[in-house]
């Protein structure tokens, strides 16, 4: 997308894990305000600095920051900004009008990636129906109708829920969590992966889908599943085996299922 999807001759294809980079949230100035007002308070700056400083003064203030302090202050997030140069739109507007990098694209997601995007401690239909209408930092609410229509269609028997293949066993105690984690991974990771496949099929881009369906040996209780970043290690080809498997880094032949 950069450069509004101008062409170097940089990349002959790409790869997306974990979902197809959609927006979660709508770009405002109000929370990139929040955000910048954060970095100037939390940096150490902040106290030679008067309270009419100018915009400049700001910036100098920021741009002199060590990257170690410039880390530990700017906060959990910065969002995505659009700055009209090299980032010109969202992924979402950027798709259907084909202002992207047309390469081979491989793109999909973990078996499990709902255990790291639902909430926990869902006992009942009704105290999952909000957090699924607001589908994890969506730009606007679900219908009401098409959030009954997930519950109809995810199972509460937690042997057929997310973590998968894990039984009855609980990640954590709410009776429908598993439910939940199903529908979330799905809505927050699967759906966009499979929407901006598809997208790139239909504009003739060769586009293969995946799914990463291996344990790390002995990196990950099996009650959690296979969840966002356990494929880091096998992309990379760098195991740190647990010091409670008996397996060394060199011992793990088995390849992911795709």
């Amino acid at each position: 997308m950069a450069y509004g999807g101008r062409d170097d001759g940089l990349f002959c294809g790409a790869i997306m894990q974990s979902g197809g980079a959609f927006l979660l949230e709508l770009l405002n100035a109000t929370s990139f305000r929040q955000t910048f007002d954060g970095l100037i308070t939390n940096a150490c700056c902040y106290a030679s600095l008067s309270k009419d400083a100018t915009a400049d003064e700001q910036l100098d203030c920021i741009r002199g920051l060590p990257i170690e302090e410039f880390r530990a202050s700017v906060g959990p997030k910065t969002g995505q900004s659009i700055e009209g140069d090299f980032t010109r739109t969202s992924i979402q507007f950027a798709l259907p009008a084909g202002k992207y990098l047309k390469v081979a694209t491989i793109v999909g997601a973990n078996t499990d990636e709902g255990t790291n995007s639902a909430p926990k401690g869902v006992n009942t239909t009704d105290q999952l129906f909000e957090p699924l209408a607001q589908g994890y930092f969506c730009p606007q609410l679900l219908p009401n109708a098409t959030v009954s229509n997930l519950l109809k269609l995810y199972p509460t028997d937690p042997r057929l829920g997310c973590p998968y293949h894990t039984g009855d066993t609980q990640l954590t105690p709410g009776l429908l969590d598993k439910q939940a984690c199903s529908i979330l991974g799905d809505l927050v990771m699967v759906a966009p992966a499979r929407q901006l496949a598809s997208t790139l099929a239909a504009d003739g881009v060769p586009v293969y889908r995946y799914r990463f369906n291996q344990l790390p040996p002995g990196g990950s209780s099996p009650s959690r599943g296979i969840s966002t970043g356990v494929e880091q290690a096998y992309v990379f080809s760098n195991f740190v085996a647990s010091s409670s498997s008996s397996s060394s880094p060199g011992s793990a032949t088995t390849p992911p299922s795709a």
